[in-house]
């Protein structure tokens, strides 16, 4: 048995798994009443009593609020001030530097994307994870079907996950766009497969001004969204054929698939691309052994996700390499960007 200090260290690892699913709800709650939003138009570091009289809902217990917020406090999403030096005067709310990206009108919000991972429909498939062990995702053995068919017969959920994938391109949109300039130079144009909202093709369009940009996803995506100038946008199956073009952008959906229909994908990808001189650009999660980097908990997240939702994977290198070379390419180049996502840059 382990000794006195190292058994309460342990003990402390284990409870903090078991209640880490907290953390997701009351960051859920703090976006329902609206605190981080609250505190951000005020311009200072709010009173408890003001930020409670500002809710959209009414404030019977001071004292929850104070615990909710405390608790935030803890995941470092707000900070607690008291004005005197003394924690008997009344608590002031401030910001702090992980608080700008959950603001909603951000554009690089992720409120979309928590509201989603903490949506019913995306939960419960998380109570049948060991399901995935029989060779399909979680989420098609809970509920009958595949997260791409829920989308296209449901409106609310399509724009709830078409709002999330959404954000999470903006976040990454200034780190992907100065990553692509080298591989962009002396292309006229570019097909963004699996392109959702457009968010990706806007960044790039906006930064390559020259570039004919298409927005390449499902006819239900493309039906449901709202068309931006200087954008052209296709509906159909990236599995059957993909629009033709100098460059092809895939951001965040390999990780959607498996290893056989990534390479399904990809060669439709390589036929559309010029015999030579044609540009793949991939925006993906890499996961390698780096326990220690910043963002190494988020991808292994991530990859547990894939499994339950689409039966997908997050990649290491040497997967990603495999995979890019497999489809034919004639060179994967893999290099960090300012994102949890990587950038894989390949060549026909």
């Amino acid at each position: 048995m382990e000794g006195g200090g190292v058994g309460v260290e342990a003990q402390a690892t284990v409870w903090s798994h078991i209640l880490s699913l907290v953390d997701s709800f009351v960051l859920k709650c703090a976006i329902k009443l609206d605190v981080i939003d609250i505190i951000h138009r005020r311009g200072r570091p709010v009173p408890a009593s003001e930020l409670a009289a500002s809710l959209p809902v009414p404030c019977a217990s001071p004292s929850a609020l104070r615990r909710i917020m405390r608790y935030l406090s803890h995941m470092r999403l707000i900070a607690i001030q008291y004005p005197d030096g003394g924690d008997e005067a009344e608590e002031l709310y401030a910001l702090t530097p992980a608080s700008r990206f959950l603001l909603k009108k951000e554009e690089k919000s992720l409120v979309p994307f928590a509201l989603m991972q903490t949506d019913e429909e995306m939960l419960e498939p998380l109570h049948a994870l060991e399901l995935c062990l029989g060779g399909e995702p979680a989420y098609k053995k809970v509920k009958g079907g595949s997260v791409w068919e829920r989308a296209s017969r449901d409106a609310a959920f399509n724009e709830l996950f078409n709002r999330a994938m959404a954000c999470n391109t903006a976040l990454v949109a200034d780190g992907m766009v100065e990553g692509c300039r080298a591989a962009l130079a002396g292309v006229r144009s570019l097909v963004d497969v699996g392109g959702g909202t457009g968010t990706a093709a806007r960044a790039i369009a906006a930064a390559f001004p020259h570039l004919r940009c298409v927005v390449f996803d499902l006819p239900h995506v493309v039906d449901s969204m709202q068309k931006r100038p200087g954008l052209e946008y296709v509906g159909g199956d990236m599995f059957a054929s993909v629009p033709h073009a100098d460059a092809v952008l895939l951001k965040s959906v390999l990780h959607d698939w498996s290893d056989e229909e990534c390479l399904r994908i990809l060669k439709r990808c390589k036929e559309a691309l010029p015999g030579k001189g044609g540009k793949l650009i991939i925006v993906d999660i890499v996961v390698d052994d780096e326990r220690e980097h910043e963002f190494a908990r988020a991808r292994m997240a991530t990859d547990m996700l894939m499994m339950v939702y689409t039966g997908g994977r997050e990649r290491t290198k040497k997967e990603w390499n495999q995979l890019v070379l497999g489809a034919g390419f004639a060179s994967c180049k893999i290099k960090p960007i300012m994102a949890m996502e990587q950038m894989i840059e390949a060549s026909t």
